[in-house]
């Protein structure tokens, strides 16, 4: 039996089991994420929360900027092309190149970004108050460990999505919210956020050790390579800038808003809750298909098939707005419902929860779009085009930043939004990234076309009548049932969420849209254990949607 759950974890996985593993398993990981704000709103007061979460800003900094620009963008790109050659010496050199590469680059910022975090801290949160402060700069210092442990994990999760492994990939992020989970209730208690601060690094060494035992299996071995000057990586490293330069935007929209939240207390933790509700949605039904799809459509551009890489991403598109569109909706029209639920406990009273339902309203009307600009963003990097998203980044960073200022703060007699304006900025960017990521995609002849268009259409028919059939039954059940307690909540929450998604589902499934058919194809085969190829899979639905 051992031996059996070791196989399914290295396996290989095809688009469609892909697809159903990250779902499921993104699913659980972001409930848990919900589930650890929940406690952390039920166990820290707001204004230690807001330390606490200002403190992830320079370590997700370096994170992303050394890190996720890395992997994402062009080791994925260059290592599967490798493995589809079979040329896998020259892989593993690249691997262990880029290992090597980031962590001494991890390491040296990390002792800089150490010495500097007090005039940095200053910077980034002037609302703050000296106690504040203090406890800012201590926390941010100590959350320096993780991205050392988070940068070899990612390179494992990029060669397991080379190989399409996407299981034990997909698991990592639960054992990280699990490790903050159990501190919260461990250490919260006596330690306060320094006792979670702990957990926050050893989920990160479980999200990296969760995954090396299968990178082993495949055939890495860790060696003190440091070929800078190889072809490959010398070209990893031109490709990086402009990603870096383009994730270096979105961190400072992060950290601008930062210190624009920080001028009222609490509003740093309102706008991250809200964002962590959002994300759920849009990771589970973005990231899913669009990190599933990626290895695909790299090797699809490596072998110059156009039209193919067309109808790949197309596939993963439809999915994406099919699922994220009404749910847009449902958050919008649910949303002081779903907060309550997920933080109304604790020191997170009445106003703070509706402060954070506004704000996750704001965030919800450009879900679809954050969803989608994950898979465009991706289309670009298997193309080996990092210059035009990150250029495309940095326009919509700008307009992000400005709306920010202009509705959090308000002008004249108008008064400002604080952190319910600053999600909504949030969405005009994203929204206004899209489009720009839309209009200057590569394959744009074969991708926009009148059958894309008309879909989409349908979606948005099915939707109307999914608002009204929601909205009776939130005023009926809204009547019937005590709204001052948990149950009544629930259960106005979930049978609405029931009878809105019910509709759509039906509408759609009774207009033949594909993509509930194919989502049901894909269950029906993991249930009865077949497994296909991804180029089969990837087949069968193009003949669907021809």
């Amino acid at each position: 039996m051992f031996e059996k759950l070791k196989q399914k974890f290295s396996a290989e996985n095809n688009f469609t089991s892909a697809t159903l593993i990250l779902i499921i398993t993104l699913i659980c990981s972001n409930v848990l994420g919900l589930l650890r704000n929940r406690f952390l709103a039920q166990k820290i007061p707001q204004y230690d929360l807001d330390t606490y979460l200002a403190a992830f800003r320079v370590p997700d900094l370096l994170f992303n900027l050394l890190v996720l620009g890395a992997i994402s963008a062009v080791f994925i790109p260059v290592f599967t092309e490798y493995i589809s050659k079979k040329n896998y010496k020259t892989a593993w050199h690249i691997a262990n190149s880029m290992i090597n590469l980031i962590v001494i680059a991890v390491v040296i910022l990390s002792v800089v970004l150490y010495f500097a975090m007090p005039w940095i801290v200053n910077f980034i949160v002037p609302g703050f108050d000296d106690p504040q402060i203090t406890q800012t700069i201590k926390l941010s210092r100590l959350l320096l460990f993780s991205p050392l442990f988070f940068g070899l994990s990612y390179v494992f999760s990029g060669i397991l999505n080379s190989f399409k492994r996407f299981l034990v990939y997909s698991l990592a992020p639960l054992v990280y919210n699990l490790a903050i989970i159990v501190a919260i209730f461990l250490f919260a208690d006596n330690l306060g956020v320094w006792g979670i601060g702990i957990g926050v690094i050893f989920g990160a060494f479980f999200h990296m050790f969760i995954q090396a035992p299968v990178v082993y299996k495949l055939g890495w071995r860790w060696q003190p390579i440091f070929d800078f000057k190889h072809e490959e990586v010398k070209k990893m490293g031109k490709l990086m800038i402009p990603r870096v330069v383009g994730l270096a935007s979105s961190q400072i929209v992060l950290i601008v808003f930062t210190y624009l939240a920080s001028m009222w207390i609490g509003h740093v933790t309102y706008f991250n809750f809200a964002n962590d509700i959002q994300t759920f949605f849009s990771v589970v039904f973005g990231s899913s298909f669009a990190i599933a799809m990626f290895p695909i459509l790299s090797e699809n551009a490596a072998k110059a098939e156009s039209q193919e890489f067309a109808k790949n991403l197309a596939i993963a598109f439809k999915q994406i707005i099919y699922y994220t569109l009404p749910l847009s909706i449902l958050v919008i029209m649910l949303r002081a419902e779903i907060v309550r639920l997920i933080l109304g406990t604790g020191f997170y009273d009445w106003n703070a929860t509706i402060i954070t339902a506004d704000a996750l309203g704001a965030f919800a009307v450009g879900v679809w779009a954050a969803s989608l600009v994950q898979l465009l963003a991706r289309a670009y990097y298997a193309h080996k085009d990092t210059l035009r998203p990150t250029i495309i980044s940095l326009i919509s960073a700008t307009v992000t930043i400005v709306f920010g200022i202009y509705l959090s703060k308000g002008h004249g007699n108008w008064q400002g939004l604080e952190s319910v304006g600053l999600a909504f900025a949030s969405s005009i960017g994203s929204i206004i990234n899209f489009f720009l990521l839309a209009s200057f995609q590569k394959e744009k002849k074969y991708f926009w076309n009148k059958e894309l268009l008309y879909t989409i259409l349908k979606y948005l028919i099915a939707i109307i009548f999914m608002i009204i059939a929601t909205q009776i039954s939130k005023i009926f059940l809204g009547n019937i049932v005590n709204m001052r307690t948990f149950a009544g909540v629930f259960i106005k929450t979930i049978i609405s969420l029931i009878i809105g998604i019910a509709t759509y589902l039906s509408l759609t499934y009774w207009w033949k849209c594909d993509e509930l058919e194919s989502f049901m194809k894909i269950f029906r085969r993991k249930t009865q254990g077949i497994e296909q190829k991804s180029g089969e899979a990837i087949e069968e639905q193009s003949k669907t949607d021809n």
